[in-house]
């Protein structure tokens, strides 16, 4: 049987709800609600606006899955959003995936990253971050994994200006 992707699902439900009707958010917060998850909106008086939505299901191989994501608006202009899966197999395995990006004056970052438990516990992963600074045009990438065989956590990190030239990060 093929798998509906909830995650796709949710952010259009983020990006359909933060265009939604003013008037309604306006008002307040909208909600809803199913069987399987749910949503919610909302919207300040100064302009900043947020959805937010998950989901659960349950799977024909024996699995669950849960999604979620968010996103955001301040009212600034600076904008947001998050976004996660994770699979519970019924061998009791698991895998996440989940990632985020925002965007504002100072700057912008986003992150993703992946891990994958399997049923005899080893575990591997993997994570992937770059910001970039608005004022300076600076920038950090960064990775970070887990070796499956050792479990050995190893991060690297670079910084660079905004010429591209790598150079020593501040601390």
């Amino acid at each position: 049987m093929k798998r509906k992707p909830l995650l796709p699902g949710l952010l259009a439900l983020g990006i359909c709800a933060l265009a939604a009707d003013a008037a309604l958010a306006e008002q307040g917060v909208l909600r809803t609600r199913g069987a399987n998850g749910g949503a919610v909106a909302a919207r300040g008086p100064s302009g900043g606006a947020i959805v937010s939505g998950r989901g659960v299901q349950q799977n024909s191989d024996g699995s669950v899955t849960g999604a979620s994501g968010t996103v955001l608006r301040t009212p600034q202009g600076s904008v947001a959003g998050r976004a996660s899966t994770t699979t519970r197999g019924a061998d009791g395995s698991l895998t996440h995936s989940g990632g985020f990006a925002a965007s504002g004056q100072k700057g912008n970052v986003q992150s993703s990253g992946s891990l994958a438990v399997d049923a005899d516990g080893t575990a591997s992963g993997s994570r992937s971050t770059t910001a970039t600074s608005a004022t300076t045009g600076n920038s950090y990438q960064g990775s970070t994994t887990v070796d499956p065989v050792t479990g050995t956590v190893t991060h690297t990190g670079t910084c660079y200006t905004d010429s591209g030239e790598a150079v020593a990060c501040a601390k």
